[in-house]
């Protein structure tokens, strides 16, 4: 039986300071059936010209960019939207993937027959340095149980293309993964976690998971107006998302 195709999608804006080692992490998976989309948003430093070099370099890369800024949100979708794999993976260009990630996250979703998947991960500084604690995510999880926290990082993440492409991020949404795998669970049922950190995450100051205020204010807003859950329910969710925050922040050392 042959490898499926993975489809690597990979936003990208103004990050040609780190996008080449994300793409690295991706030339050196020991899984060699992928294709690696690069979506380019209106960068204004060098990324898009250092995407380019790969690309020339390497058939399986594919760039793309957008004629006007798009978000993240959008940027991931146009990505999905060309994507030709029966799986698609997502790496932000600033995070990086253990080698043998693909290869044993593939083997669990084809054994498990998944529709979603994800992995234990570690933190990056924005020296590339490893900091703080593994973070390891719940073995399974289903969509009551996300609720009370997002416990997949977005470049963990494998979903089978199908139904990603039925679940596209929302625009207008501040945790616009955290809804994606929200309706996706809602629809498959449960989702299965690898316990190994395959995933490197960088945490920067400044971007918008950093802002703790404004991430607190776009949770409990997925639930009010997004979900039309009461207000109750919605501060009840909150808390626990708030407490499971503050424990995974404090393994970023």
């Amino acid at each position: 039986m042959n490898d499926p195709l993975v489809s690597v999608i990979m936003p990208c804006y103004n990050a040609g300071k780190w996008i080449g080692f994300s793409i690295e992490s991706v030339l050196h998976q020991t899984y060699p059936n992928w294709e690696l989309i690069v979506t380019d948003d209106c960068s204004t430093d060098d990324s898009y010209r250092l995407a380019e070099q790969y690309a020339a370099a390497e058939k399986r890369i594919k760039l793309l960019r957008n004629e006007t800024n798009q978000g993240v949100a959008g940027t991931r979708n146009r990505g999905i939207e060309n994507a030709a794999g029966t799986y698609i993976a997502f790496l932000d260009a600033d995070d990086l993937w253990d080698p043998t990630k693909l290869e044993k996250q593939i083997k669990l979703m084809l054994e498990k027959d998944a529709a979603i998947t994800y992995t234990a991960q570690r933190f990056l500084d924005t020296n590339g340095e490893i900091v703080g604690k593994t973070y390891f995510p719940p073995e399974e999880i289903t969509h009551s149980k996300l609720l009370h926290s997002n416990v997949m990082c977005c470049s963990s993440v494998i979903v089978r293309t199908e139904i990603m492409k039925r679940h596209l991020f929302e625009k207008d949404v501040f945790h616009e993964d955290f809804v994606s795998w929200l309706n996706i669970l809602k629809e498959v049922g449960r989702g299965y976690c690898i316990g190994e950190p395959l995933t490197l995450y960088r945490s920067m100051s400044g971007t918008k998971s950093s802002n703790k205020l404004r991430s607190t204010k776009g949770t409990y807003g997925i639930y009010r107006r997004y979900y039309k859950f009461s207000l109750i329910k919605s501060w009840y969710l909150l808390f626990f998302y708030a407490i499971y925050g503050m424990r995974k922040y404090r393994l970023r050392g």
